[in-house]
């Protein structure tokens, strides 16, 4: 599991990759921000470090649920090229692909936020299990500053979701982030990116985007899913 956090006051932010036993990666990254000089954390020395800050761990196979059992038994003879066709590229209907334009669910596990306080400090945090029959040891964007998610008080905050290859390629949150600070509004700077993305690498994903001001967050149209085949 990979997770990412940013505030951004300071553009303090922690991430782990490849935990296998701690039961919220999400609290470990920000204790990885917060408790250690260090940005990023993986695998063993990240399971420790949990363990010193006495977070709930949990047996691995208490983290795999049902669906995501089922989802591993889908792929496991066609493998991770055929997981990422079936569950991040657009099919008939969905928005940015072809067809009606009605969009089509996409489930996947990763899990995004973006926050505005009182006194105008913005943060987020993106957590994920990965793909389905990825290589060991695979890292996708949700823990990498910038991919997965970027943080600063003087424009906003953004966290990514989509196939992890395509959005570390192009800096997704960063991207969206210096759109708006180039003047654009979070709608428009999302989709200005994912277009980006789309074109560049026919890369698939989308975002959450919160500004520094107070205005309600937003999220780039079908449940943060754009691209092409």
């Amino acid at each position: 599991m990979d997770a990412l956090i940013m505030e951004g006051l300071h553009l303090g932010a922690g991430s782990v990759a490849a935990v296998r036993d701690i039961a919220h990666p999400i609290a470990l990254a920000r204790s990885v921000m917060e408790k250690t000089n260090h940005t990023m954390l993986v695998g063993r020395g990240a399971s420790e470090f949990g363990r010193e800050m006495n977070l709930s761990l949990s047996a691995t196979d208490r983290l795999l649920t049902n669906d995501a059992e089922k989802e591993f038994e889908r792929f496991k003879g066609s493998g991770y090229d055929r997981a990422v066709e079936e569950l991040f590229v657009p099919k008939q209907g969905d928005e940015g692909g072809v067809g009606d334009g009605n969009p089509v669910q996409h489930d996947h596990e990763t899990v995004g936020a973006v926050a505005l306080d009182a006194h105008g400090n913005v943060a987020c945090a993106t957590s994920t299990g990965g793909i389905s029959v990825k290589r060991p040891g695979r890292v996708g964007d949700s823990p990498i500053v910038g991919a997965g998610g970027y943080a600063d008080n003087e424009v906003g905050a953004v966290s990514c979701t989509g196939h992890g290859e395509c959005i570390t390629r192009v800096c997704l949150a960063h991207r969206i982030v210096n759109f708006m600070n180039a003047g654009l509004g979070p709608e428009a700077a999302a989709e200005q990116a994912l277009g980006f993305m789309s074109e560049r690498i026919q890369g698939f994903g989308g975002a959450i985007v919160s500004t520094a001001a107070e205005t309600p967050p937003v999220r780039s149209p079908h449940r943060e899913w754009r691209g092409l085949r």
